[in-house]
């Protein structure tokens, strides 16, 4: 992946992936190659996100 390339990443992404293919206990290496790219800064998102994902994480704890 380039360096210039960065990926606006939505709550919607994250549901979808957690609920529908790749749960943390069945994917770990992929939720670990998000926050790489996280890290890296090639996958980014907005503080809206972060808010949605932890009042989420609240309710369905």
């Amino acid at each position: 992946m380039s360096s210039s390339h960065k990926f606006v990443i939505d709550t919607n992404v994250f549901i979808e992936a957690y609920t529908r293919y790749y749960s943390f206990d069945i994917a770990p290496s992929f939720w670990n190659t998000v926050i790489q790219h996280a890290e890296n800064g090639h996958v980014i998102s907005i503080d809206r996100v972060k808010q949605e994902m932890n009042r989420l994480h609240k309710e369905d704890e």
